[in-house]
């Protein structure tokens, strides 16, 4: 399966249980699984992978309402978060190793609650909310996708690269990349290759820019030596791969 330019009958893309599509160009932007640029044979290069479970809570009649500045907070298994959201709500996670978060049975609410309990400054500030009878939760993986780009195609958003989320760069991300990507497909259809060759040098630039960041964030964090988290986030920064 190949993408030309200039034929009279496009070539077919072709998935399971779904009709053919044809097309002159091919974008993937489906997040994380990169489904479409696995189809062209790319393959994800995995630099770390983590999960993150998170819980919204009504803050209507707390002290939680009044504060809407974003609150990190480092601890022994990880880190949290806890943001304010629009009706009077308040989304708190914890991000953590996916082994350490299966010995602490995180899927279930009560011991994520725990922990939060457990917490400085976020059980400060969410005292006074309801106990969470489910959570949400999904990967937080930092990968690279390789290659990003191709002939006929190329991939967005995490589909070309996830990062974890303490970089705080997602939507930054999302609409530069989808700005370079236009570039870079407007420039194709004319008839120059250059432009995703450009888009591909400009995806692993910034994956390797966000490498240099995250290791910079997680290496100010000394204290908990020991703990599985952070012995883990030192062994993969000590390791990583920036080709």
């Amino acid at each position: 399966m190949h993408v030309r330019r200039g034929v009279t009958d496009p070539p077919k893309l072709s998935f399971e249980n779904h009709p053919d599509v044809c097309c002159r160009f091919v974008v993937d932007a489906t997040g994380q699984s990169a489904k479409v640029a696995r189809k062209f044979g790319a393959t994800v290069n995995m630099q770390d992978l983590m999960v993150s479970f998170a819980a919204y809570l009504d803050c209507q009649d707390t002290r939680l309402n009044e504060n809407k500045l974003t609150l990190l907070e480092a601890v022994e298994h990880g880190w949290w978060y806890c943001a304010s959201l629009p009706n009077n709500l308040q989304v708190v996670s914890l991000t953590t190793d996916i082994a350490v978060a299966k010995k602490l049975r995180l899927k279930q609410p009560e011991n994520w609650y725990s922990l939060l309990k457990n917490s400085i400054h976020i059980n400060n500030r969410i005292e006074g909310t309801v106990f969470p009878n489910r959570l949400n939760s999904w990967k937080t993986p930092s990968s690279l996708l390789s290659p990003p780009a191709g002939n006929g195609w190329l991939a967005v958003g995490d589909a070309a690269a996830c990062y974890d989320p303490i970089s705080s760069q997602g939507i930054y991300k999302a609409l530069a990349n989808g700005l370079q990507a236009a570039k870079s497909i407007v420039q194709w259809l004319d008839g120059d290759p250059e432009g995703l060759t450009e888009y591909r040098n400009k995806v692993v630039k910034d994956f390797v820019n966000y490498l240099e960041q995250r290791d910079y964030f997680y290496g100010q964090e000394q204290r908990w030596q020991e703990a599985e988290f952070w012995a883990k986030r030192r062994a993969y920064l000590a390791g990583l791969k920036y080709g």
